[in-house]
């Protein structure tokens, strides 16, 4: 059924092209064998599987790079979706003295050849894209991504990290750039396994 629906949408896709298309420079087999690759998980995608669970989250927030720490406290649970080619994130706990609610989707494009990760929650109404790259061990990714600071008004860049510590633990350790430039840590989530 899956090769019937994708010679379906090759076949489509030759009809409505134009001769000066470059994909008519393609067999339709070439082109087939491309969109496969492109759409089925590989092993990218398996160095996302330590993060499936559900896990206790220890959060610390930095509002600034000196500044008081605050703790707080979520659960979060994250499954593969769509035939494990991403892992959805619900995540649920209390921050600021605000019950917090938020959604997070991370996979591996492999048309970019880059991770990507999405992020919205109830504390805002923007969503936050970033990319990044896996370490050679497979245990430490780095992502970056920008975002719109609420007072200022102005579009920040942001860096996170993900440390895979063990199967039973991770670190998500989120950085931004103070008024004089300097990186700072904002956020630190450890992540406990609960099952």
């Amino acid at each position: 059924m899956k090769r019937f629906l994708v010679l379906a949408v090759v076949s489509f896709l030759l009809l409505g092209c134009s001769k000066n298309n470059p994909q008519n420079n393609f067999t339709p087999e070439e082109i087939e064998a491309a969109w496969l690759k492109a759409s089925n998980p590989g092993d990218k995608h398996k160095l996302l599987e330590p993060f499936v669970g559900t896990w206790n989250a220890d959060i610390t927030w930095w509002g600034e790079a000196d500044g008081v720490p605050i703790k707080s406290s979520a659960e979060s649970r994250k499954a593969w979706i769509l035939g494990g080619r991403f892992i959805r994130q619900d995540f649920e706990g209390v921050t600021f003295g605000e019950h917090l609610t938020g959604t997070g989707i991370t996979g591996y494009d492999n048309l970019r050849e880059r991770f990507v990760a999405m992020w919205t929650d109830s504390m805002s109404t923007a969503i936050m894209i970033s990319m990044g790259t896996v370490n050679d061990t497979g245990n430490k990714f780095e992502f970056h991504g920008d975002f719109m600071d609420p007072v200022t008004r102005e579009v920040k860049h942001s860096r996170s990290e993900v440390v895979v510590n063990n199967h039973n633990q991770h670190t998500f350790t989120a950085y931004e750039s103070a008024p004089n430039g300097k990186e700072y840590k904002s956020v630190e989530i450890v992540y406990t396994r609960i099952n």
